[in-house]
């Protein structure tokens, strides 16, 4: 295990989570954050992660995006076909 890539991956996990709360871009990092978090696992194996409280930080900041994006992209949806919609 290469402990600084590890602690690399924690590290964008994080970022990328942070990022992910962004509207209307914020999915796409959502998911590079989930992405992150599984190779900094897979990397880390059962080995110590340096960065492990950064990396569950990432996941449950990932997670809280992920409830809450899907709904306002539902939301956002219906609106703009309410807007667009002929009649």
């Amino acid at each position: 295990m290469d402990k600084i890539r590890v602690i690399k991956q924690s590290m964008r996990c994080l970022r990328n989570a942070f990022l992910g709360l962004i509207p209307v871009i914020g999915p796409l990092f959502l998911v590079r954050s989930l992405v992150s978090y599984r190779r900094a696992r897979r990397e880390a194996g059962r080995e110590w992660n340096p960065g492990a409280r950064e990396l569950r930080w990432g996941l449950a900041i990932a997670i809280l995006g992920c409830v809450v994006a899907v709904p306002m992209l539902a939301l956002t949806g219906l609106i703009l076909d309410k807007i667009f919609s002929p009649y």
